[in-house]
């Protein structure tokens, strides 16, 4: 796929701000690492822009997220692989701005055999009004805990096959344990000896 020198644009991530950096320009841009401030970057980007982060665990997903919902290729990188890219260039210092353009340099060599990234399933929020993205693990385990609260001396069990985990959404109807009685313990096969 042929793309044009200035549509490849390297990021690099953290919790506060975001890096930013285009293949074939020597300027960096910094932004906040917030929604407000990403989506209004983002309308500045030409259509058919390439836009690649490393992986840091949850910061990053905020930018793919919304990168993807407009439109935009994205790529999430492996962040070894960008190191030794960084090793075997001869790469001097490890500052974001250095990073966001070995991001935005590799994109530009390595697009074509990239996969590109797929936002997460939206579901729909508690009004049904407004999609979000997936809840995270917090937002789980606090569902978790309701789901566990509500359920407590039902005979719905709500419980996977060991009997010790509550399922995510076993308030749910569409669950595949709403509704189902629980499993029976198991029975020793054999005695004791004594």
């Amino acid at each position: 796929m042929q793309v044009p020198l200035n549509h490849f644009v390297g990021v690099d991530v953290s919790k506060a701000e975001l890096v930013v950096a285009t293949h074939g320009q020597a300027c960096s841009l910094s932004l906040p690492n917030e929604c407000a401030a990403i989506v209004q970057w983002l309308r500045t980007l030409a259509p058919g822009s390439l836009v690649a982060m490393e992986s840091t665990g949850r910061y990053h997903q905020l930018l793919a997220n919304l990168a993807a919902g407009m439109g935009l290729s994205v790529f999430v990188l492996n962040a070894r692989d960008v190191y030794f890219y960084a090793k075997a260039l001869g790469a001097r210092g490890k500052t974001d701005r250095v990073d966001a353009r070995v991001i935005a340099r590799y994109l530009a060599e390595h697009h074509d055999r990239l996969h590109p990234y797929l936002a997460p399933p939206c579901v729909p929020s508690r009004t049904g009004a407004v999609a979000r993205p997936a809840l995270d693990r917090r937002d789980q385990a606090h569902r978790l805990a309701r789901v566990a609260q509500d359920l407590r001396g039902q005979p719905c069990a709500g419980r996977l096959a060991t009997g010790q985990r509550l399922c995510r959404l076993a308030a749910h109807p569409g669950c595949p344990h709403h509704g189902i009685d629980p499993l029976p313990r198991p029975t020793r096969l054999c005695a004791r000896v004594a």
